[in-house]
């Protein structure tokens, strides 16, 4: 997340014509930094971080009441990743139907790595299952998230391959890669990294703060440096964003219930 907001700092200066300065609050599964965000004056100033976190660490009880995603505005997104099936290159699976019908007909037996239970992973994972009757044997383990991370390169090279991705729609670095809405299986979990402000701004600092990132995330300088970190280029504008967080919202709730 932070190596995100740092590109869309350092491309936004020219834009709006100052430093733009990214200050990590550590605490709390991010919530310290939010509550600030979520305190800050009225001037437009203090921005927050917009993820799915916003839904997420709420629904699991993670989180102050107040820092939920009603209490801000999205301003843009400039990265996000979404939830996958990725496999070896070499593995008996050729397809997202052919994974998910063995995970029906031996309940159990295929192994899906997550970074911890009830991670953004995790709780795609169980959306899977409560979509299809499939049923996984989820394996957290250290190392998870930068395996993540690292999982662009990987397939790049061939070591991997990607069945279906938990998207509106298909990756334009994957074309070929179906969407789960494609195969039948509603669901739409991604991973955003951007920013968002409290409600508190009147209309018109909101409207510069939107027009201005949507002019940043659209850059060529922004989608480079983006695409060099190994990281999914994926600009959306505040509308876009509200979207997409809908979307989260319906697919998350339910796998979050156990929790």
């Amino acid at each position: 997340t932070d190596l995100a907001l740092q590109i869309l700092a350092e491309c936004g200066k020219d834009t709006f014509g100052q430093t733009i300065n990214v200050e990590n609050k550590t605490g709390g599964s991010g919530t310290v930094g939010l509550t600030e965000a979520l305190n800050a004056a009225a001037d437009g100033y203090t921005l927050g971080t917009c993820s799915v976190d916003l839904i997420t660490l709420p629904l699991l009880g993670l989180a102050p009441a107040e820092t939920t995603r009603d209490a801000f505005d999205p301003i843009c997104v400039i990265n996000g990743e979404p939830a996958a099936i990725i496999v070896r290159a070499d593995s008996r699976w050729n397809t997202i139907q052919d994974f998910l019908a063995e995970a029906k007909e031996k309940p159990g037996t295929v192994q899906l790595a997550n970074s911890g239970m009830g991670d953004i992973w995790h709780l795609a994972a169980i959306g899977i299952e409560l979509e299809t009757g499939a049923s996984f044997n989820h394996v957290p383990f250290d190392g998870a998230a930068s395996a993540l991370t690292e999982a662009a390169s990987n397939i790049a090279s061939g070591e991997l391959k990607v069945l279906a991705v938990a998207n509106t729609e298909r990756l334009e670095a994957y074309p070929d890669v179906p969407t789960f809405q494609e195969v039948g299986v509603d669901l739409t979990i991604v991973a955003l990294r951007g920013l968002c402000v409290n409600k508190d701004p009147p209309d018109d600092v909101k409207k510069a703060l939107c027009d201005g990132f949507e002019k940043v995330i659209n850059s060529d300088a922004c989608r480079e440096k983006i695409e060099a970190a190994n990281m999914t280029y994926m600009p959306l504008n505040a509308q876009e964003t509200n979207d997409i967080l809908d979307l989260s919202l319906i697919h998350i709730s339910e796998p979050t219930r156990p929790y």
